[in-house]
């Protein structure tokens, strides 16, 4: 596979949690970060964090390396794919996090943007459409039935990967009016064949 450092100028490191999203830019030539911010984990922080990196590097020589695309990651990365932004899935770590706070945040964006560019291979995302958080969501609303307590932490697990627009419209909500936004949630069909956006 062929370098990164020959594909891109500038590698925006991502390390994503539930309620923001911290990036800095490292350099290609040097790896010294240029910069770093904090963007709320919603669809406009996720435009707010593109602006902010169009205004430090360059279009179509960047990537972002972003860590848990699988849970809290998941919708910064959707969002930036549909983008046509370069998105690589930055998983199994050389180096352990660091656990000190906002400070260590930017820290470990850094240094995921470092042994990105380290490695000599990548892998993208998986893609995860409507369907997709349709599945899980309904996963979870029939798991309620059988108990309390675990279903309470499977629905929110689960939330955390479902689209981000539906993401937003279940934050905040209680357990009680949770379930019962779920129950409500149809897929809704496009020319009678297959769903293509949720309906509740």
């Amino acid at each position: 596979m062929t370098d990164l450092a020959e594909l891109v100028d500038h590698v925006i490191g991502v390390d994503p949690d539930r309620d923001r999203v911290t990036a800095a830019v490292v350099s290609v030539t040097t790896q010294g970060e240029l910069a770093a911010a904090t963007f709320p984990a919603t669809r406009r922080g996720y435009g707010q964090a593109l602006r902010w990196a169009r205004t430090l590097t360059v279009d179509e020589r960047r990537a972002w390396a972003i860590e848990s695309t699988g849970s809290y990651g998941a919708g910064l990365a959707a969002t930036l794919t549909e983008k046509g932004e370069f998105v690589i899935e930055f998983d199994h770590p050389s180096t352990h996090a660091s656990k000190d706070g906002a400070k260590s945040d930017s820290l470990d964006t850094v240094r995921a943007a470092r042994e990105t560019l380290g490695r000599k291979t990548w892998a993208t995302p998986r893609s995860r459409g409507l369907r997709e958080g349709l599945r899980t969501l309904i996963v979870a609303r029939d798991s309620a039935k059988l108990a309390r307590v675990a279903p309470i932490n499977v629905l929110k697990a689960l939330i955390v990967t479902a689209p981000v627009d539906l993401r937003e419209d279940l934050r905040g909500l209680t357990f009680g009016q949770l379930v019962d936004r779920c129950i409500r949630l149809r897929p809704a069909c496009s020319g009678g064949r297959r769903p293509n956006q949720f309906a509740g």
